[in-house]
């Protein structure tokens, strides 16, 4: 009986955490969403808009111009194509659009580093949420609108959320926790993504992943290197720089 009530306790206290979890990390979600819509699009954003905003004559009319942005931006700039095809895309919608969409963007990044640095256990637990959400708002962000206006959000936080999922489909795949006929496809297309995205986070990463498998290379077959190698490559791009 009484490790049946014990039981009863610990599944009880589980459920109460669970749903604390939720509710803090809903209330950290709304907070950010109207910061964001407190900051208006600042500096770099209104080049896109003034330059390079979409005509929106229709899908693949519009798909088209960003492709033709980009391959003259990255000439003119540096080659963050995925990052600046994105601020194009979502300045060219408007503020209210960029707000919900960077509400998402920031809850796929905080989720992606907690479940990328902490143990299941420790999900459990508010603190690494708290930890997480800390380190970006107040150590990428430093106290600055950074991670609110588009430029900044796209060069930043969209890049931290990228590069933390490759890194995660990295420890799955590891751990043998994923189907591995869908996981190639999802590690492949998020490295290729995160290799367009910001040199300052992503050169790190690069050189840590080609580390990583220079001393696993006996636990990992030819087409996890091959993913990752595509990303070492597209992050050691000097269009990059």
């Amino acid at each position: 009986m009484k490790a049946t009530s014990l039981e009863n306790i610990k599944m009880r206290m589980k459920k109460y955490s669970n749903i604390f979890i939720v509710l803090i990390f809903l209330w950290i979600t709304v907070c950010f969403y109207l910061q964001n819509r407190a900051v208006p699009f600042f500096a770099d954003d209104y080049k896109w808009i003034g330059h390079w905003q979409l005509k929106h004559d229709g899908f693949w009319q519009d798909i088209s111009q960003v492709v033709q942005t980009q391959w003259d931006f990255c000439h003119l700039e540096n080659g963050r194509l995925f990052c600046h095809a994105m601020v194009q895309v979502l300045v060219s919608w408007g503020e209210n659009v960029f707000d919900i969409a960077n509400t998402f963007v920031f809850v796929f990044t905080v989720m992606a580093m907690v479940f990328m640095s902490f143990s299941t256990n420790n999900k459990k637990t508010i603190m690494p949420w708290i930890i997480v959400v800390f380190f970006l708002r107040y150590l990428i962000a430093e106290e600055t609108t950074l991670l609110y206006w588009a430029c900044g959000s796209m060069n930043y936080l969209l890049p931290t959320g990228m590069t933390a999922m490759v890194v995660l489909l990295l420890k799955k795949y590891e751990n043998k926790q994923v189907a591995i006929h869908w996981h190639y496809t999802l590690l492949f297309i998020f490295s290729l993504l995160a290799g367009w995205e910001h040199e300052i986070i992503v050169l790190p990463v690069a050189f840590a992943l080609f580390i990583y498998m220079c001393i696993n290379y006996k636990r990992l077959n030819y087409i996890i290197y091959r993913d990752l190698l595509v990303n070492y490559k597209k992050k050691e791009n000097p269009l990059n720089h």
